[in-house]
């Protein structure tokens, strides 16, 4: 009898996972074929092969390659308990596969410490100086679907008959009296005229147009001027950027100011980069200081902080390039500082804390960045792949401003990882057992598997089921509020 699969109970189980490999057969027909090629060092198998079914010798034949073919017919005979053992088994090999893969990358990493630390340093530096145009380069719209019937009649009408929206606002509010008086009214004339010489389409104001009461606020102290610039978005943004300092003026019988759509988002681009700039300002030293306390070491704390860097500045250039071939909001830099360093923590904390046990186990420095890159990166892997993936998912929406957040998070999420995978391990081969130095408290054992996270994760496995129940309806009701 050819073994084609295995009860769950057999001795040779762990063997079989081992050693075993699944995978399509290389047929005419590969989707419906299935290969198992068993481990040539073990032949032990009982009868009832696959678990709940039962082949006969007619349902396998060799593949002259130590294994077995299961035809298609014999495949509709595996029920589903024994497709969830086969997909357990590919699972573990893949997961050995990536685990090898990664053991590799510690040692290329270690060895080549120093390449790869002037390397992602130039990366770095390169990053930097384009992705300081990522703000520049962003647009402020894409609210709207570029395929919907109002997007197409606006098309429309600019194209067949030269109508546009209006998009530019010239407010003029008079200091003293009214918007009739002589000078303010020579004031607003003279101002439609600059406009309408600066190619503003379909120019006109509250005096040009016999004082039209629409273009007037109810007090008779401010009036409007309008008009219209054709083009894209980020083109008619680009023009009024242009115009509005030379709009923009106080003067003794009347203060200009420049407004409309394309100003406000201007304006709102601007207020983000600097708002930005504040919060790092102030999470960035008090983020430091809360590592501090948590690796109780200051080398060590400094690592993520790092890696944040990496994984900020590595998306503001990723988020560059991609507005060079497609609309790419400038809301979309709002979610990188917060994502970037908050992965770029978690990230790093695997890792450091990974190598300092290794180092506390007596591994000398090569072998616990190897050990380390390999087990808690692949957990990095996993994690940084479910963040993109899950991000991506917004690329499925028309409108930019929605895409522009899954370009930012995929981005950020893989740059992290990259930077706590490769960059990092490079830095601790570096630093060694530097990494403790400058202490802050009592130091802790990092061999120790104790703790209060460590009695919490061994409380939650211990009674899984109410625990997980209990954690459900709570959450079920903090979702109560919403549904009325």
């Amino acid at each position: 009898m050819p073994p084609v699969g295995l009860e769950p109970t057999t001795p040779c189980l762990q063997q079989f996972a081992r050693g075993c490999r699944f995978g399509p057969g290389q047929t005419s027909n590969p989707r419906s074929e299935l290969h198992v090629h068993a481990h040539r060092a073990s032949r032990r198998y009982s009868r009832n092969l696959v678990i709940g079914t039962v082949l006969t010798d007619a349902d396998v034949a060799p593949d002259g390659a130590g294994g077995w073919l299961l035809p298609p017919s014999s495949l509709q005979r595996l029920t589903f308990l024994d497709w969830l053992f086969i997909i357990d088994v590919k699972l573990a090999t893949i997961s050995k596969e990536g685990f090898a893969m990664l053991e590799r990358l510690g040692y290329v990493i270690v060895r080549r410490r120093v390449w790869v630390l002037v390397l992602s340093g130039l990366m770095l530096a390169i990053a930097g100086v384009l992705g300081s145009g990522a703000f520049a380069a962003l647009g402020a719209a894409g609210f709207t679907d570029p395929a919907s019937e109002s997007s197409k009649v606006k098309t429309d009408l600019q194209e067949r008959f030269g109508i546009t929206e209006t998009n530019v606002l010239v407010l003029v509010e008079a200091k003293s009296g009214n918007v009739n008086d002589p000078e303010v009214r020579a004031l607003g004339e003279a101002l439609t005229e600059e406009l309408r010489a600066q190619g503003v389409q379909q120019v006109a104001s509250y005096w040009s147009l016999g004082n039209a009461p629409p273009l007037k606020s109810t007090d008779g102290s401010k009036a409007l001027v309008v008009g219209s610039i054709p083009g894209s978005d980020e083109q008619v943004a680009d023009a009024v950027r242009e115009i509005s300092p030379e709009f923009s003026r106080d003067l003794p019988i009347a203060t200009v100011s420049v407004g409309g759509y394309a100003e406000i988002s201007n304006q709102i681009g601007d207020q983000i980069a600097s708002d930005l700039l504040t919060a790092e300002l102030i999470a960035f030293p008090i983020t430091a200081i809360l590592l501090v306390f948590v690796f109780r070491s200051l080398i060590a704390a400094l690592m993520p902080l790092a890696v944040g860097i990496i994984a900020v500045i590595g998306t503001f250039f990723a988020l560059f390039v991609i507005a060079q071939v497609t609309d790419v909001s400038v809301y979309a830099i709002t979610l990188t500082p917060a994502l970037g360093f908050g992965l770029a923590i978690a990230y790093s904390l695997f890792i450091v804390s990974r190598f300092r046990e290794e180092l506390a186990k007596g591994r000398d420095t090569d072998e616990a960045v190897v050990v380390t890159v390999a087990t808690a990166g692949k957990t990095i892997l996993f994690s940084a792949f479910t963040v993109a993936i899950s991000l991506a998912a917004l690329l499925v929406f028309p409108l930019y401003f929605l895409r522009s957040f899954a370009y930012a998070g995929t981005a950020v999420a893989l740059i992290a990882a990259a930077g706590a995978i490769i960059t990092l391990p490079a830095l601790l081969a570096v630093l060694g057992t530097n990494v403790n130095r400058f202490r802050i408290g009592k130091p802790v054992d990092a061999s120790r598997s104790e703790g209060t996270w460590h009695r919490v994760a061994t409380t939650v496995m211990r009674r899984p089921s109410p625990i997980a129940t209990g954690a459900i309806i709570f959450l079920v009701l903090l979702g109560l509020p919403f549904l009325g």
